[in-house]
């Protein structure tokens, strides 16, 4: 009955609820990265105060809350904006927040060679989409069909680049 003790039992339980808290505490910590672009005092800026809370509720430990709010404080990345192709035809718009753009770049180019996507250049896709000034948002003009292989080879990018620390924000022009 070798391999049959407790601590495997548990060393086994503790590795899946560790991988699942960090996917949560990354998932926030996004979340806590972006809000404080808009200020990091939390009783004006209350999209912060609401990612405060959810960390909070997840026992984020507050060096980690602390780390994020001073990175976004002295405010040193640049927001930009890259168009890119995925599978059948379908463009993406990707807003990534960087301080170092030649990482992004790399990082972008990589995951979506991987997923059999690719980089485009200025102006390739952002004619699919328009622009909602107001909102800082895109609405799609002209929508591509997919069939529901092609549906999953997209989600499977879009999930990918999600899990990139620089991205905010992607948009397609799937139906």
């Amino acid at each position: 009955m070798s391999g049959h003790n407790k601590w495997s039992k548990i060393k086994h339980k503790k590795a899946i609820t560790d991988k699942a808290k960090g996917q949560n505490f990354t998932k926030i910590a996004k979340m806590i990265k972006i809000a404080a672009r808009k200020g990091v005092d939390p009783q004006k800026n209350s999209e912060l105060r609401l990612s405060l809370e959810k960390a909070k509720e997840v026992n984020m430990p507050k060096d980690n809350i602390q780390r994020i709010l001073d990175k976004a404080d002295k405010n040193d990345g640049q927001e930009i904006l890259y168009e890119a192709f995925a599978n059948d035809g379908v463009g993406l718009l990707i807003k990534a927040y960087t301080d170092n753009v030649n990482r992004t770049v790399a990082e972008l180019r990589h995951t979506l060679t991987k997923n059999g996507g690719s980089l485009g250049n200025p102006g390739t896709v952002m004619w699919m989409f328009e622009e909602i000034l107001y909102l800082n948002d895109y609405k799609v003009k002209i929508p591509v069909k997919l069939t529901e292989e092609s549906r999953q080879k997209l989600d499977s990018i879009i999930d990918s680049l999600e899990e990139l620390d620089d991205i905010e924000n992607i948009w397609d022009n799937a139906e």
